[in-house]
């Protein structure tokens, strides 16, 4: 493990972590070498992250909403890339990221859209009634909040909105024959669908040093990018691809730079799951017995002791 620079734990269920937690508090275990992370669990791993101090890249599951890994992130003076899951995205939810990781400059964001647009204000059904017209045109939209990123310069989020069900309400039998296509027929074509280049646009405009936006739905990527003025300012944004393709059909290059969700590849080896949403995840690879734990637990340990010879 002397050499060893990417380091990945996936559990799907939740995992006690406290004996391990215990024996790296113990042991003051430091994994210096480890520059990419990822932690696919439920569990409380921040003594994990706050022992891979020099992590450059940081990929985490649901686990937006735990304080103590959050700040652990936040505490990481290398990080320059984040991935996270999280079922139904809000602006809300962006903020929060702000809070711990105002200096990110690369964000990958799993899961869906939490009925709410990219580009511009929208209720929670996509209408904008008179009555609230006034109230929506003050609340900050996806783009600027991603704004307030000083240093952000690549974005890959998800284009997919959640389908409720409010959503098939009326669109299937009442035997629920249909309901499986009707809700996959959702996923691809949403009502808060939006056009992408006007995606694009609102972001590039709030995001001033963006270089990169990946707008990515079930299997497909669309990578945008800015053409600005000789003073910064932005004149126009493309797309190298014309349309959709369906991901046996895109070019060999996007397909090694892009896992098969379509998000950027930040690891060397596969993310093992296939789905950001916990429904549709396969079981881990990771092993449950106590045997195994124990021995990663072990490894770890010797690990720990060579380093400390060394230095």
């Amino acid at each position: 493990m002397e050499s060893l620079a990417e380091l990945s734990v996936t559990h799907r269920k939740d995992v006690d972590t406290s004996g391990l937690r215990a024996t790296f508090q113990r042991h003051q275990i430091t994994l210096s070498s480890i520059v990419r992370l990822r932690i696919l669990s439920r569990g409380s791993w921040s003594f994990l992250v706050e022992a891979c101090p020099n992590v450059e890249i940081l990929a985490l599951e649901y686990n937006l909403d735990q304080d103590n890994i959050m700040h652990a992130a936040g505490a990481l003076k290398h990080l320059t890339d984040f991935e996270i899951c999280r079922d139904t995205w809000r602006k809300k939810d962006i903020k929060r990221l702000l809070q711990f990781l105002p200096e990110i400059q690369s964000l990958a964001l799993r899961g869906t859209l939490g009925q709410e647009k990219l580009s511009v204000s929208t209720t929670a059904r996509g209408a904008v009634s008179l009555r609230a017209l006034s109230i929506l045109t003050r609340t900050q939209t996806f783009a600027e909040v991603f704004g307030l990123f000083p240093e952000l310069t690549k974005i890959a989020i998800t284009a997919i909105q959640e389908v409720t069900d409010e959503d098939l309400e009326g669109e299937y039998s009442d035997d629920g024959s249909g309901y499986g296509s009707i809700y996959g027929e959702m996923m691809w074509e949403h009502e808060l669908d939006e056009d992408q280049s006007s995606v694009a646009m609102k972001f590039f405009e709030h995001c001033p040093v963006l270089e990169t936006l990946c707008l990515v739905r079930t299997g497909c990527v669309r990578s945008w990018y800015p053409t600005r003025g000789s003073k910064g300012s932005l004149e126009s944004v493309y797309s190298p691809r014309d349309g959709y393709k369906s991901w046996h059909q895109s070019d060999e290059l996007e397909i090694r730079e892009h896992d098969k969700e379509g998000f950027p590849k930040l690891f060397k080896f596969p993310r093992p799951t296939n789905f950001c949403s916990e429904a549709w995840d396969h079981q881990s690879n990771w092993s449950e017995s106590s045997e195994s734990m124990e021995y990663w637990v072990s490894e770890v340990l010797l690990y720990s002791r060579k380093k400390s010879n060394i230095d």
